[in-house]
Order: structure tokens, then sequence, then C-alpha cells
């Protein structure tokens, strides 16, 4: 119900409250079937949103998230530069096939959930934040149906777009050993383990 109060209405940035309240369901692994409806009727509204003055801020808001907390923290406004409403249009389209690739994974419904989060990595920028996340579903997902080998080479190819995570190369050691029955080679695929880093790993609830 709070999910849908928040993204209630008919204005344009109704979209992204849609697809913000559907994220966060899903990161809690609650009202999961509500969630995928979000992000259906945020679809729909995709011309809409597009349109909105804010739009390069607005559907690259997990991204700008720390860049804005700091210029406020500092008193400034931060200066970003809007994006090409095609490049826009192609992030948008592919966080929403992310979204329901990874909500119908966490339903057990790997096939169709496999053929959103495919479509996903083709659209999004590549190695952008948004790009990283769905090729790491994918390997995810891949892993899930027994097809090891193909889920080492999605997290290999995430790992290697975007800052080292040590949760994640974990991941990925653990999965290299099992395909390969060692770990030789592995650092030259993606470098020597790491210690430090915050970022956490999207897997199955």
């Amino acid at each position: 119900k709070a999910a849908r109060d928040f993204s209630a209405g008919d204005d344009g940035m109704r979209a992204f409250r849609q697809l913000y309240a559907a994220s966060r369901l899903l990161r809690k692994t609650i009202a999961l079937q509500t969630a995928l409806e979000l992000v259906d009727e945020a679809k729909k509204g995709m011309d809409a949103a597009l349109d909105v003055s804010v739009v390069t801020t607005a559907v690259q808001a997990d991204e700008f998230r720390s860049l804005r907390a700091e210029a406020i923290a500092s008193g400034n406004i931060p200066d970003i530069a809007d994006a090409p409403r095609s490049a826009l249009s192609s992030i948008m389209r592919g966080r929403i096939d992310d979204l329901t690739g990874w909500i119908l994974f966490n339903q057990d419904k790997y096939p169709v959930a496999i053929e959103h989060l495919k479509r996903a990595t083709t659209t999004l920028p590549n190695g952008t934040p948004a790009w990283r996340n769905a090729v790491w579903h994918l390997g995810v997902a891949y892993e899930q149906t027994g097809r090891n080998d193909v889920a080492l080479e999605n997290y290999i190819l995430s790992y290697n777009a975007g800052p080292r995570d040590p949760i994640r190369r974990s991941v990925i050691e653990k999965l290299y050993r099992k395909v390969n029955g060692s770990v030789d080679g592995l650092e030259d695929k993606v470098g020597p383990p790491v210690s430090t880093g915050t970022a956490g790993v999207a897997t199955k609830a």
C-alpha cells in the first residue's frame, strides 16, 4: 500500500516513482507481484517521463546520488549536463527489463527472467553501473540454472567494468574453482584479490 500510495498520480515523474518503489520492494524481496505491476505500469509512462525537465537526473538518480549529496552538503547545486534523449531512453528501457528480469528470477521464473536480463544487457549503455548490474544479474540467473561457464563469463565481464568489489570477486573465485578445478589463471582475468570495498552482491534472497 505504501508503494502504491507513493507512486500514485498522473504527472510525468510518476514512472520514476513507480520504478523506485518497485526497486525497493525487490530489494526487500516483498510484494514482488506488486513490484512487477509497478514496473509494467512505468513502462507505459515512459514517453511522459522522458519529457520532464529533470529527466537526466531522474533517469540516473542512483548514479548521481553521491554526487548530489556531496554538492548539497557543500551548499552547491550539482552541475549535470543534459544527456541525449536516445541515451536516456536506452537506460530507462534497460532498467525496466533488468528490474522485470530480477523480479521474475526471485519468483523462480528463470527462463523468462533470463530473456529480460539478456535484453537489458544489450539495451543499457555498455559499462554503465546499470549495465554492470544487469550483466551480474544475468550471471546469477545462469548459475542458478546450471550454466556455470556462461555465468562465469558474465560475472567477469561485470566485475572488470567497474570498481573492484571483494565480495563479487569471491563469488567469481568460487565459481571459477568449480568450473576449472583450481584458481590457476584467475588473476589474469580479474586481477589479484582486493581487501577493501563496500559494494554488495545482488543474489537471490
